[in-house]
């Protein structure tokens, strides 16, 4: 019996890098990817308000977190022009919260890709700030009027500044971000940066429960031996089905359900779980006779942070002795 269990432990250490966690759901981008063709001074932060001919929302629709930004410039230039995304909250007419901010992205020629890790809530904008002497890069769009937002870009993460809309220029904001849902609120998206969105103190992959058992009968009871791969509460039932005494209609079989133990099981350790059979199930065994067997069924299950619960079944024979 116990190199049984020492053969099970093994086998659930090693099956564990085998568990895998769920999938997340769909990201966002948000802000425009228009390919910045100009470069201009501007003296402020600038973001989309409204831009009819941006197919993107500028406007985050989800709250979640921004994983990534990013700006396309059509400029030939041979060095780098660094830019700042902020995210603005609008607070009224005349007042921003500026929301996180990234460190400046070195941007050339091209498309530009940079990670960040930004919180986000819906209707959170991506704005853009200029830290290179030349000016801001923009996207000239002839005949096709934008509605604009500014803001004091001097404010920093928390902080609240003034700002204000500029109508009717014919320009776009060259920045996009990705948004991803953020399921336990740890402040990861869940696509790339958590892998374990079930659980707010986790961002590696999900712990799986993986579970063996064994059973054997004593006197008036079934001992099933459990091992798992972390520590977990175990839950083990049990249930037999058995022919009905002959008084009873031929054919039919008749139930008997094991009250259910609940254990917290220790990671490589083998615990025990003692349950003891109900008097219908005794009373059916003691007048089995010799050649017929009861079968019982026993079931292992431990809960997962997600998906389903693990379960892992064993069953024994329950002999009879009665002479014919």
């Amino acid at each position: 019996m116990r190199k049984r269990a020492v053969v099970t432990i093994a086998a659930i250490m090693a099956t564990l890098a085998l568990a895998g966690a769920p999938g997340a759901s769909a990201a966002t981008q948000v802000g425009d990817n228009c390919a910045a063709n100009d470069v201009e001074s501007v003296p402020f932060g600038v973001f989309e308000v409204a831009a009819p001919f941006n197919p993107l929302p500028t406007a985050s629709p989800t709250a979640g977190v921004i994983t990534r930004w990013s700006m396309t410039s059509a400029v030939p230039a041979p060095f780098s022009l660094p830019h700042v995304m902020r995210v603005v909250r609008q607070l009224g007419p005349e007042a921003a919260l500026i929301v996180g901010e990234t460190g400046p992205g070195a941007v050339f020629t091209g498309s530009n890709t940079f990670d960040t890790r930004i919180p986000v809530q819906a209707g959170d904008r991506v704005g853009l700030v200029s830290t290179n002497e030349f000016g801001m890069l923009l996207c000239q769009t002839p005949g096709q009027p934008a509605v604009l937002g500014i803001f004091d870009p001097a404010g920093t993460t928390g902080t609240t500044v003034g700002a204000g809309q500029l109508s009717g220029p014919e320009l776009r904001i060259p920045v996009s971000a990705i948004v991803e849902p953020d399921a336990d609120n740890d402040g990861f998206g869940d696509e790339t940066q958590d892998k374990c969105p079930a659980s707010a103190a986790l961002q590696v992959a999900c712990p799986v429960a993986l579970l063996d058992s064994f059973a054997l009968t004593k006197k008036g009871r079934v001992v099933v031996l459990i091992a798992t791969n972390q520590a977990t509460s175990v839950t083990v039932s049990g249930t037999a089905t058995f022919p009905n005494p002959p008084r009873k209609r031929a054919g039919t079989s008749a139930r008997a359900k094991l009250r259910s133990l609940t254990k917290v099981v220790q990671a490589g350790q083998i615990t025990r779980f003692a349950l003891n059979f109900p008097r219908k199930l005794k009373s059916s065994v003691a007048s089995l006779q010799r050649g017929k067997v009861v079968t019982l069924r026993l079931t292992a299950t431990a809960p997962n942070l997600a998906g389903p619960a693990t379960t892992d079944r064993a069953q024994v024979k329950l002999r009879g002795r009665k002479k014919k």
